[in-house]
C-alpha cells in the first residue's frame, strides 16, 4: 500500500528517513528550504513499498533490489562484520543510488545501478572505508540521477549522508566533466591539473575516479569505436600513469591492458594468444619449480608466501619491443616472475641467500630496491636466477608490508592512518605548481609529475637541506639556493670530492653539493633539458625573455635544430617550409615569428614542436599515398671520397628514413681522388599538399647525401648526360 504525505518544503529523502519528516521541523531543516527538490500539496512525495520514491501522481511498480545482500558483500570486501555499526549508511547509499538511476540503462542493456555498485565493490576491495564506498555508490547521482524528473543536489546528499560523502560524490562528478576550454579539446596537462586539484582537496576523490575509470574500461566494448579510441588513449596517457605515480601497480597494468585492447587490437590479440600458449607449454616446469622452492621454504624459521605472477599483456608487449623479442619467440620464462614475501625487511636479505644457494644468480641482474626505492615508493630485492631446464627467471623478495604497497600503492600506505584524507599531500601541490607551464605534451606532463611525486633531500656544505624532485640536476639545486647563483652556474663539487661535476648531473638523495659559479651569466636555452623544478624553469624563461629578438631567434633555431637534425632537417630550412607554416596555422599562432620567439624563450619546447611536425608530415604523407599522389625520381649528384663503403653508408641512411631508391650508380668524377655517385630517390610530384611534402623530402635527401659527400641537385640535362654515361658503362 502506498501512503501519501503532503509536506511544505522538505527536500527529497529516502523512505527510511520518512519517520523523521514530521518531527524534524527545526532550524537546520528550514535552512534547506531553498533546495530545488520540494514537496507540496500539488506535488506530494509518495513512498513506494520497496523504499522507492515518487513525486506527484506518476506512480509505477519498481523492481526491488537486494540491498541487504549487496551491503553484506561490500562489508565482506572491506573485511568488516555484517552488523558493522555504520552499515545503515551503506544501506541508504545503495537505496538512493538504485532510486536515482531507476529506469536508466547502460549500453550493454544492464540497469545503470550496476555501474556504481561495481565501482563501490572495487573501492571496497582496495580496503577503503564506509565513506569512500558510499561516495562510490553515489558518484553519478548528481550528474545523471533523478527521481521522477527532480535532480539530486550536493546539498541534499550533505544533509542525508554528511559533508564528506557529499563532497566526494560531487568531486568525482566534477572530474567526469572535461575542463573548461576554448576551441580544441583539453590537453593531457589540463586533465592532470583538474585531477590533481580535486585530489588535493581529498585524495579519495582521485582514488574513486580511478575505480570509476577501471569499470568503464571493463565495459568499453559496448561503446562506439570513436569513444573506445578516445577513452583508451586518455586512460593510457593519464589514468594508468596516475596509478603508477600512486604506486598502484596492479591497477596500472589493468588499465594499460584494457587500453591496449582498443588502441592496438591486433597486437593485443596476438600477444594474448602467445601468452596462453607459453603458459600451457611451461605449466609442468612451473609446478616443478614451485615444489623445489617449497622444500626450501619448509626449512626456514619464518613463514614465506610464494606467489607466481604472470606478466600482463601490455607489459609483455613493451618488454618484447625493448628486448627485440618476436611474439613467436616468447618462452615461459618471459611470462612468469616469482614473488617471495616474508615478515620483515631483514628476512628478505636472508631469503635471498637461500635462493642464490639453490639457483645461481645471473651476473649484473641484481638490484637492491629496498635500500634505493623505486620512484613510486616500491621496495624489493630484484634478482634473476638460472633455473635448470627453464632458463633465467625473475625473483622478487619483499616483506608483507612491501607487497601490500606493491599491490595497492598509496592506499596501503594511508588506509590505516587516522584522518589520512585531511593530511597534506605535498606531491599533489608540487604537481599542480609544475603544471602551470603552458602547452606541455603528454610525455612532458607525465615526466614532470613522476619527478615531483618522490622528493629527495640535498645538502649545502653548511648542512642546510633543500628538498627537490627525484631526478633533479645541479641546476635545480642552484636555483633552490638563489636565482643569481642559478644563472651563473658552471658546475659543482659533489660530496667534497675535488672534481667538477657538470651542470646536468642528476643528484641522489643525501648528496652534499657546492655550486661553482662563473664570473658572468652562463644560462642557455639548452638548460631546459636538465631542469625538473618549476622555479628553475620559470627563472630560465624570464632570463631568455630579457634577451634581444635576434638572440631569441638564434636560441630557437639552435634548440629546434638539436631535435630536427635527427630527421635530417636543419631548423634554419625547416622554419621556411610550407609544413612549418601549416603547423603554425593549425596550432593557432599569429605567425611563424611568434612561435619561433616562444621556442627561443622556452615557453614552447623545441622537442615537442619537432615531434609534432614529424607527426604532421607522417599524417599528410599517409593521406597523399592513399589519394594516389604521383611520385617521381629526384636526382642528386654526390661527390665523395673514393673509398669502399661510402655507397653502402648512403643506401643505409636512405633506407632508415624509408626512402625508395629509384636509381643509384657511380660515374667518373672531374676531381682527382673523388668518386661521383648519381642518386635518384622517389619523392612526390606536384603543388599544394604534395608540394609541401616534396619540399621536406628534398631537404632530407640532400642532408642525407651531404653526410657522405657534397650533394647537388641535378638539372634534367645533366641527369640525361649521367644516364648516358651509365648506358655506356653497361655496354662496355
Amino acid at each position: 500500500m502506498i501512503r501519501q504525505l503532503s509536506l511544505n518544503f522538505y527536500p527529497i529523502v529516502s523512505a527510511r528517513k520518512s519517520r523523521h519528516w514530521q518531527i524534524e521541523q527545526n532550524a537546520r531543516m528550514r535552512a534547506r528550504a531553498r533546495l530545488p527538490q520540494n514537496s507540496s500539496i500539488e506535488q506530494p512525495i509518495l513512498i513506494g513499498r520497496f523504499g522507492s520514491l515518487y513525486i506527484g501522481s506518476d506512480i509505477a511498480q519498481v523492481k526491488p533490489v537486494n540491498v541487504p545482500q549487496q551491503v553484506d558483500e561490500l562489508l565482506a570486501l572491506m573485511h568488516l562484520p555484517s552488523d558493522y555499526r555504520d552499515r545503515e549508511i551503506l544501506v541508504r547509499a545503495c537505496e538512493l543510488a538504485w532510486e536515482a538511476h531507476y529506469g536508466q540503462k547502460r549500453r550493454d542493456g544492464s540497469h545503470y545501478y550496476s555501474h556504481p555498485l561495481a565501482v563501490a565493490k572495487i573501492v571496497a576491495g582496495w580496503g577503503l572505508g564506509i565513506e569512500e564506498v558510499s561516495a562510490a555508490l553515489l558518484h553519478d547521482v548528481i550528474e545523471d540521477g533523478e527521481i521522477n524528473g527532480r535532480r539530486i543536489t550536493r546539498e541534499y546528499l550533505s544533509w542525508l549522508f554528511g559533508g564528506r560523502i557529499a563532497n566526494l560524490a560531487d568531486g568525482v562528478t566534477e572530474l567526469g566533466k572535461e575542463p573548461k576550454f576554448k576551441g580544441a579539446k583539453p590537453s593531457v596537462a589540463e586533465i592532470y591539473r583538474k585531477l590533481f586539484e580535486y585530489g588535493d582537496r581529498d585524495l579519495a576523490i582521485l582514488i574513486i575516479k580511478l575505480a570509476d575509470r577501471l569499470h568503464n574500461m571493463q565495459t568499453l566494448e559496448y561503446t562506439s569505436e570513436k569513444t573506445q579510441q578516445e577513452k583508451a588513449q586518455e586512460t593510457m596517457n593519464v589514468y594508468a600513469r596516475i596509478a603508477d605515480i600512486l604506486g598502484m601497480w596492479q591497477l596500472k597494468r589493468e588499465l594499460e591492458d584494457w587500453s591496449f585492447r582498443y588502441l592496438d587490437p591486433e597486437n593485443h590479440r596476438l600477444f594474448d594468444i602467445k601468452i596462453f600458449q607459453a603458459l600451457e607449454t611451461g605449466r609442468h616446469d612451473i609446478l616443478r619449480i614451485e615444489k623445489e622452492l617449497e622444500l626450501v621454504i619448509e626449512e626456514l624459521p619464518y613463514p614465506v608466501e610464494m606467489v607466481f605472477e604472470r606478466r600482463y599483456v601490455y607489459e609483455l608487449f613493451q618488454r618484447a619491443q625493448l628486448r627485440g623479442i618476436k611474439p613467436d619467440d616468447l618462452l615461459p620464462r618471459d611470462i612468469w616472475r616469482i614473488n617471495l614475501n616474508v615478515p620483515t625487511r631483514e628476512d628478505c636479505y636472508k631469503l635471498l641467500g637461500y635462493v642464490h644457494a639453490i639457483y645461481p644468480p645471473v651476473q649484473g641482474e641484481f638490484r637492491d630496491y629496498i635500500a634505493d626505492p623505486m620512484p613510486n615508493g616500491h621496495r624489493f630485492l630484484h634478482t634473476y636466477v638460472e633455473m635448470p631446464h627453464f632458463g633465467k627467471l625473475l625473483v622478487q623478495l619483499r616483506s608483507r608490508e612491501m607487497y601490500d604497497l606493491y599491490q595497492r600503492g598509496i592506499i596501503a600506505a594511508i588506509r590505516l592512518r587516522e584522518g589520512w584524507q585531511e593530511q597534506n599531500q605535498n606531491w599533489l601541490k608540487a604537481s599542480l605548481a609544475s603544471l602551470e607551464e603552458e602547452k606541455l605534451s603528454a610525455e612532458e606532463t607525465y615526466e614532470i609529475i613522476k619527478a615531483v611525486s618522490t622528493p629527495i633531500t640535498i645538502y649545502t656544505p653548511r648542512e642546510e637541506s633543500k628538498e627537490l624532485p627525484f631526478g633533479s640536476s645541479v641546476l635545480d639545486f642552484a636555483r633552490a639556493i638563489h636565482e643569481e647563483v642559478f644563472l651563473r652556474t658552471e658546475g659543482a663539487i659533489l660530496n667534497g670530492r675535488p672534481i667538477l661535476i657538470p651542470i646536468h648531473h642528476r643528484l641522489d638523495h643525501g648528496d652534499r653539493i657546492e655550486v661553482v659559479r662563473a664570473a658572468s651569466e652562463t644560462a642557455d636555452i639548452s638548460w631546459f633539458e636538465y631542469l625538473r623544478t618549476p622555479a628553475a624553469i620559470k627563472t630560465l624563461r624570464a632570463y631568455l625573455r630579457s634577451r634581444s629578438n635576434t638572440e631569441k631567434y638564434q636560441n630557437a633555431i639552435r634548440a629546434l635544430d638539436s631535435f630536427s637534425r635527427k630527421y635530417y632537417l636543419p631548423a634554419q630550412e625547416l622554419v621556411n617550409t610550407a609544413l612549418f607554416d601549416r603547423y603554425v596555422s593549425d596550432k593557432g599562432y599569429q605567425d611563424n615569428q611568434e612561435l619561433i620567439y616562444m621556442i627561443g624563450t622556452g615557453e614552447v619546447r623545441a622537442g615537442r614542436v619537432s615531434q609534432e611536425l614529424l607527426e604532421l608530415f607522417k599524417d599528410e604523407f599517409t593521406r597523399a599515398v592513399k589519394n594516389g599522389r604521383e611520385m617521381v625520381p629526384y636526382y642528386l649528384s654526390v661527390e665523395t671520397e673514393d673509398r669502399p663503403g661510402k655507397l653502402n653508408d648512403l643506401i643505409s641512411a636512405l633506407t632508415l628514413m624509408r626512402y625508395n631508391i629509384a636509381d643509384i650508380f657511380q660515374v667518373a668524377s672531374e676531381t682527382e681522388g673523388k668518386a661521383m655517385i648519381v642518386l635518384a630517390v622517389d619523392v612526390f610530384k606536384g603543388i599544394g599538399e604534395a608540394g609541401m611534402l616534396r619540399h621536406i623530402q628534398t631537404i632530407q635527401v640532400k642532408e642525407i647525401a651531404d653526410t657522405v659527400g657534397t650533394a647537388q641537385m641535378l638539372r634534367p640535362e645533366r641527369v640525361e648526360a649521367y644516364l648516358a654515361q651509365k648506358r655506356e658503362q653497361i655496354k662496355s
